[in-house]
């Protein structure tokens, strides 16, 4: 059974992901961008499924403890 799924649903389970990771850490928003060189304005973007730049979710998803593998399949 092949099953689709729209980028936006993949897109919004990504950056639910990166989120909850982030919070189980107790990281901040200012945290994950120091970590990762990012804005914070970019982190929210991505938390918010608006930007799914996949340079930016890798760095995200590393500066959260997140493997790469869990949320970004290749």
């Amino acid at each position: 059974m092949n099953v689709i799924i729209s980028t936006e649903r993949l897109g919004a389970g990504v950056a639910a992901d990166l989120r909850k990771a982030r919070a189980a850490r107790g990281y901040s928003l200012e945290d994950v961008a120091e970590t990762c060189g990012l804005t914070v304005d970019e982190i929210e973007a991505i938390e918010a499924a608006q930007d799914m730049d996949s340079r930016k979710l890798a760095r995200v998803a590393a500066a959260v403890g997140l493997p790469r593998s869990h949320s970004f399949p290749r």
